[in-house]
């Protein structure tokens, strides 16, 4: 199930770095933070709007997709971290923000999975007890029963989270010399896994195939500081093409609809250009964005601070939600109170959630521990206390 940032914190707050021999960045990039806020939130309503029989509405998936948004922040933010602290203080800096949300999740699921599942002799509640270990490691996206991908479906984040942070030294090494050509060798291992699966039916594992599909968006994160110098109409011209060779690809290539859907993700190189088509139009509103932001510095900073604090509980705990939600709704007759209903619950079981199981995030970041996030005071980063999706 493709979302979602998801993403990561890094507090910008010691000072501006040259990366990649580029202009540096600014210590703090609001910018940067409403992106990844927007993007976090775009996640939690796709899944929302995708939980038949209450609500599905396939053409969301067509505005805004969040996870090119979400690796490209990730990227910049990872690369500003190299630039002042060693690969390997900055591996396990990343591991550590997302592991123990990630392990509390795990154990949860497959407590559920388990307790029910073994109970029911139903094809869709077989475990596949052969890849439970991608639950211990998840380089590979962890699994579930069929009945149960509201708990894993979403995991294969994780994954391609980790392979990333592997990887960023060594593209930060490669950026700094071939700068965002470096793009080119996700966009190689992205191609690669495209002629296995589809040319030759091999099996890829969905870590794998989304570590090179969102890894071109994670290289592209050290060029944030010189894309900044691009006019907005460039940007947004090359923002078109992409966008037209995406549904050139969608609807005549790779046409969709054979696949008896409508769906954006049944395409993975559609939603790769598309992707990137609405991240180029977003960077092109950099400027007025960043001046509507100085407007109202307070009340944005409240906001998007208490979201980045929360970004991967919202991630993690938003499917269940949603499936929560649903098995409430769906026994409600009519069609607008069941939605209504669905909706209204969705939010309130969320938000559980988040004052549960969010402190998780402050002690992973060694932060004092909050029921609530709080909101960043001007002049403080508020990505400096964002954990994920988008770590």
């Amino acid at each position: 199930m493709n979302a979602n940032d998801v993403p990561s914190p890094v507090d910008r707050s010691s000072g501006p770095s040259d990366v990649g021999g580029v202009n540096p960045l600014p210590a703090r990039d609001s910018f940067l933070d409403v992106l990844r806020a927007m993007s976090i939130c775009r996640v939690v309503v796709l899944h929302t709007l995708l939980r038949p029989p209450t609500v599905y509405l396939p053409w969301v998936m067509w505005i805004y997709p969040g996870m090119p948004e979400v690796f490209f922040v990730s990227g910049a933010v990872t690369a500003q971290m190299l630039s002042r602290r060693s690969a390997g203080e900055v591996v396990v800096r990343r591991i550590r923000r997302i592991a123990l949300p990630y392990a509390w999740f795990a154990a949860c699921a497959l407590v559920v999975m388990i307790t029910t599942d073994l109970r029911s002799d139903e094809p869709g509640a077989a475990f596949p007890w052969e890849k439970a270990w991608h639950w211990a490691v998840p380089l590979l996206a962890p699994t579930g029963s069929r009945d149960r991908v509201f708990l894993w479906g979403q995991l294969w984040y994780v994954g391609a989270f980790l392979w990333l942070v592997l990887a960023a030294a060594g593209l930060l090494w490669l950026h700094r010399r071939v700068g965002a050509w470096c793009a080119i060798v996700p966009l190689a291992g992205f191609a690669f896994t495209q002629w296995l699966t589809k040319i030759h039916g091999v099996v890829v594992d969905e870590a794998i195939i989304t570590a090179f599909q969102f890894g071109i968006f994670f290289a592209l994160g050290p060029s944030y500081a010189r894309i900044r110098q691009w006019r907005s109409r460039s940007l947004v011209a090359l923002g078109g093409a992409f966008g037209a060779m995406g549904l050139l690809t969608a609807f005549v290539i790779e046409p969709i609809h054979d696949k008896g859907t409508q769906e954006l993700y049944a395409s993975r190189s559609a939603h790769l250009l598309i992707g990137a088509a609405w991240m180029l139009v977003a960077l092109s509103a950099r400027v007025p964005i960043e001046r509507w932001i100085d407007r109202r510095r307070g009340a944005v900073d409240a906001v998007v601070g208490r979201i980045n604090q929360r970004t991967f509980t919202l991630y993690l705990w938003g499917l269940p939600a949603n499936a929560v939600a649903n098995s409430v709704s769906r026994r409600i007759d009519a069609p607008t109170v069941r939605l209504v209903a669905y909706l209204g619950l969705t939010a309130l079981v969320l938000a559980l959630f988040v004052v549960c199981f969010g402190q998780l995030e402050d002690l992973a970041a060694r932060r004092r521990r909050r029921w609530l996030p709080v909101g960043a005071a001007r002049g403080q980063a508020v990505a400096s206390s964002a954990a994920g999706p988008v770590p």
